[in-house]
């Protein structure tokens, strides 16, 4: 990543239908990696954000 995401550059967005999105990115231990959460609701609403971290130097 080079810059915090906004709602028109990013590089994980699935577009899928629904709030459940799953998005995979490879990085480097060097990498710092910024989250953004767009909501498109008129109302209020609530996010879980899980993020797992695989070593792969294991």
């Amino acid at each position: 990543m080079t810059a915090d995401p906004t709602d028109a550059d990013h590089d994980c967005r699935p577009y899928l239908g629904g709030s459940t999105e799953t998005c995979e990115y490879e990085s480097s231990s060097e990498d710092t990696l910024t989250i953004g959460v767009f909501g498109w609701a008129d109302e209020a609403s609530t996010y879980q954000i899980k993020v797992t971290w695989e070593n792969a130097d294991r």
